[in-house]
């Protein structure tokens, strides 16, 4: 769907690792990350988080003793589609809203994911200390990738406090029981409202 955002972003923004390449060079804060090419990872031993390059949420966390048990673990689930390894981080997991505004792309509404995958909704005046972070990174996200109109960021944010990010999302879900939508409307921001930055995007693109 049309969200605002210009071809280039969603197309930087469909292949996860090129985002987190582009977000490293940006100076953007982003966990450690491995795809097959790639230089190897140091530490490579660990717990790391097998997902998807493409789209699709799906995550399968492996525990591997070396470089060699990493790569093949990734080789193994290739065989179904391309994937790339995340370092795990003991912490939270965070979205953040972004709709445009006259002052550019702001963040909206965050929502924090539940162990069991159900998310908690917060104002930004709250007293998550990460918050901050969130919409200051957020704010280097949309000038780096261009963003415009409507987006989501996902976050993990470590028990020490620290900030990265995991996620660019130039296509929002946006039903009403979506997270973008959920999190906009705790901050009173109505699909109408959103509809309504569309359109002036729209307009003026």
């Amino acid at each position: 769907p049309y969200t605002g955002n210009n071809s280039q972003a969603v197309l930087f923004t469909t292949d996860s690792s090129i985002t987190k390449s582009i977000m490293a060079d940006a100076k953007i804060p982003v966990l450690p990350h491995y795809r097959l090419g790639d230089e190897q990872p140091q530490p490579a031993h660990g717990r790391w988080h097998l997902r998807p390059v493409h789209g699709s949420d799906e995550d399968h966390a492996v525990t591997v003793e070396s470089f060699e048990e990493l790569q093949k673990a990734i080789v193994l689930k290739s065989l179904v589609g391309e994937f790339y390894a995340e370092r795990h981080i003991h912490g939270r997991t965070f979205y953040a809203a972004l709709l445009s505004t006259i002052q550019g792309m702001v963040v909206v509404g965050v929502a924090e994911e539940n162990k069991d995958k159900s998310v908690n909704f917060t104002h930004l005046t709250g007293d998550i200390l990460a918050v901050s972070d969130m919409k200051e990174i957020a704010s280097k996200c949309a000038r780096v990738f261009m963003l415009n109109g409507f987006a989501m960021l996902k976050f993990s944010v470590s028990d020490k406090g620290r900030v990265y990010v995991t996620d660019v999302d130039t296509r929002p879900v946006l039903t009403e029981d979506s997270i973008f939508c959920r999190a906009c409307e705790k901050v009173g921001v109505s699909n109408t409202d959103i509809l309504q930055v569309l359109i002036t995007t729209a307009q003026k693109t």
